[in-house]
Formats: C-alpha cells, sequence, structure tokens
C-alpha cells in the first residue's frame, strides 16, 4: 500500500474531529442547538438506524445496529475529513434495559456538554436524581481520544441494568 504523507497537522485535525462528534452526538440526542451542525439526518432499515451529521469539514456517521431476537446493540461511529478521508473510529457492542436509555441519554448528554471525553461515553460515576439508578464506566488508563477502550454499566438495587463495551483509535 502506498502511504501518502499527511496533508494536514494530525493535532488540530483530531481536535477538530473531537468538537464534530460532541457536537453530533449532542444533535443526535435531541440538543439541537443553532449552529450545531450543519447537516444532520436519520434513517432507518429494518433493525439498523444511521444518523449523518456534517459539522464543517467533518462528516460524523453512527450506525446502531440492533439484533431483533436479542437485546444486543452495536453501535459504529466513523469520522471522515471532507466526506472521504477515514480519520477516526469508535465500536462498540452492548446490552440496556429499556428502563435504563432514558438514564443513559442523560447520563452522555452531561458529558458532551461539558466536553469531556471519556472513551466517548459519560463520566467515570454518576448518579440519578432519584439515585435510582448509577452510571459507571471504566476507561483504561493513558486512553484518549486517539486511542481507547472501556466498559459502562448501569446498576440499580435490583442489578445490572446493562453494559456497554467499547473502543476507539484515530485512523490518521
Amino acid at each position: 500500500m502506498n502511504k501518502q504523507p499527511l496533508p494536514f497537522a494530525r493535532v488540530s485535525l483530531l481536535d477538530g474531529a473531537l468538537s464534530a462528534f460532541f457536537k453530533a452526538r449532542l444533535h443526535g440526542l435531541g440538543v439541537i442547538e443553532a449552529g450545531q451542525v450543519d447537516f444532520f439526518e436519520e434513517s432507518r432499515v429494518d433493525w439498523i438506524k444511521q444518523a449523518i451529521a456534517i459539522v464543517g469539514e467533518f462528516k460524523v456517521v453512527t450506525r446502531f445496529i440492533a439484533n431483533p431476537y436479542t437485546d444486543c446493540i452495536c453501535v459504529d461511529t466513523l469520522i471522515f475529513l471532507q466526506d472521504k478521508i477515514p480519520i477516526w473510529m469508535m465500536s462498540g457492542v452492548g446490552s440496556y434495559a429499556e428502563e435504563a436509555v432514558p438514564f443513559l441519554d442523560q447520563v452522555l448528554t452531561h458529558n458532551y456538554r461539558l466536553g469531556v471525553f471519556s472513551g466517548g461515553r459519560g463520566p467515570s460515576t454518576f448518579e440519578g436524581d432519584d439515585a435510582n439508578f448509577i452510571y459507571q464506566n471504566t476507561l483504561e488508563e493513558r486512553s484518549s481520544f486517539a486511542s481507547f477502550q472501556g466498559k459502562e454499566g448501569i446498576m440499580s438495587d435490583g442489578g445490572t441494568l446493562g453494559y456497554h463495551w467499547y473502543m476507539g483509535k484515530a485512523l490518521i
């Protein structure tokens, strides 16, 4: 394979991709603020939901794939530069009880609004307003937007309500 030199600064490009990631994810969670994204579209085919957001020179493509026979879901996110050069990816798999999903959305929205990258998921711990749910995120040491992996989960008095293993890496 013939590699070409990068026509841009890696660090500043990843900083821009991280900003695009937060904006696209917030938009997808329904936190819609003026100027956040230039374009956003969701589509659904069978058990696959896809969200595409364009933020400046970045295209963020997220695919949610559900197994109709189990409660497992796979989530893949790719960030492209100028709609053609893949520069970052994230993938995860897990399962959440339906009653835990609104709490998970609250946790993720919290971290995305703060602009804190904890593996693209929530903070290390988070308690719900009514303290019925507790979220935990264990991110490997020395993780960054450029390379990371971890596991998150939501617990209640009744036990575990779900989990999600995830990993990601810069492709540049």
